[in-house]
């Protein structure tokens, strides 16, 4: 069976609701729903179905392959969302680092999608039942970067497996760079970032907070030119790429990235959501 247009049309109708209705499904309403004897997350299922307006096959058929509550705790004590969760700041420049709240039981993506081999792709999304608070950078208004839990747990593996000399290809708010310098086996990580503003405000607010800072070094190019100019691999024993903030923008640069992988030892390059640019651009 092919899933193409069920896969086309979850990820349609997730993606508007997350966009316009994610603050819909209450407590109360999941109270209600659970007076039947269903669990829970059953229950946030059920609802969810309904605001969806999906047919009721969808329920077992993706449903409750894609929405799990999460522990907020998890979060909430993520060492970088900790460490700069009291940073006050008064920014009136173009660029401005805020906050902003995941509400209890709404809505949000956790995770890169799971590929089933049958051809179902089921995008990963979660609940809280209280408040989460996350940093965010905003640039004319417009959100540019965040550290939620899609960040957290997109880039997990990531960091678990950095080791020695590391090189970030794209700042962001400097969450994969704060994990790995926390760790005994990485010697250094240099960042190559190309927007000055991020540099400033990072260098700012957010670097003086971190316990390794002497491990950092940041440069200020363009990260494609700069690793597309770079001699050699033996002073990188690790190479993250994270040049954007949105899958849809990472697939019109991951071909450029993905023919600079020649120059490194396989398990030192890595790019971030590779699977999904894989699963989405069919390459391999």
């Amino acid at each position: 069976m092919d899933y193409k247009d069920d896969n086309k049309m979850i990820y349609n109708v997730i993606n508007n609701y997350l966009s316009k209705n994610r603050h819909e499904i209450t407590k109360e309403q999941i109270d209600n729903v659970m007076k039947a004897g269903v669990s829970e997350n059953y229950a946030y299922n059920l609802l969810l179905l309904n605001y969806l307006e999906l047919d009721e096959e969808y329920l077992d058929k993706y449903l409750t392959q894609m929405v799990e509550k999460e522990d907020v705790d998890r979060y909430a004590n993520d060492p970088f969302l900790k460490r700069i969760s009291n940073i006050k700041i008064n920014n009136k420049s173009k660029i401005k680092l805020d906050f902003d709240y995941i509400d209890p039981y709404q809505l949000y993506e956790s995770n890169s999608p799971v590929y089933y081999l049958d051809g179902r792709a089921f995008p990963q999304l979660g609940y809280f039942d209280d408040e989460l608070k996350y940093p965010v950078v905003d640039w004319y208004e417009k959100r540019l970067l965040r550290v939620s839990p899609f960040e957290i747990n997109t880039m997990q593996w990531e960091i678990d497996n950095a080791k020695g000399k590391v090189l970030c290809a794209g700042l962001g708010l400097g969450y994969f760079a704060y994990m790995v310098s926390l760790k005994k086996d990485v010697e250094s990580v240099t960042i190559v970032e190309k927007n000055k503003d991020i540099i400033n405000l990072f260098n700012e607010y957010i670097l003086p907070l971190f316990d390794n800072k002497e491990k950092i070094k940041i440069i200020n190019d363009n990260p494609l030119k700069y690793l597309t100019n770079l001699k050699g691999k033996k002073n990188i024993d690790y190479l993250f790429i994270y040049p954007w903030d949105s899958p849809s923008r990472g697939k019109q640069e991951y071909k450029s990235y993905l023919e600079l992988k020649n120059k490194f030892n396989d398990g030192v390059f890595s790019y971030w959501l590779e699977d999904i640019m894989i699963n989405e651009s069919g390459k391999k």
